[in-house]
């Protein structure tokens, strides 16, 4: 998925700055990182960020990890953006 089309769905939702996103994203292009590993979720949007990177490199996936409990803490959840980006 290309930045701009998973930016539409999470710009509204903390906690990535887009430039750092946009940084991020386009190192995972570069680089052609399959596996990608991010510790702590929060909302899911710098997952989403890496999900559709990833979904642009047509291979590889993302392991995103948080605390237990920490889902009561975030609404939206990191689910429910992947869902809505089409990135689940």
């Amino acid at each position: 998925m290309k930045f701009e089309e998973v930016s539409t769905h999470v710009q509204d939702v903390p906690f990535i700055d887009p430039a750092n996103a946009e940084w991020v994203y386009n190192l995972i292009l570069r680089e052609k990182l399959e596996n990608v590993l991010e510790l702590g979720i929060g909302h899911g949007t710098s997952t989403c960020y890496l999900a559709a990177a990833v979904d642009e490199l047509q291979t590889g996936s993302v392991t995103a990890v948080d605390l237990t409990g920490s889902e009561a803490w975030f609404k939206p959840s990191p689910e429910d953006q992947l869902a809505s980006s089409g990135l689940s």
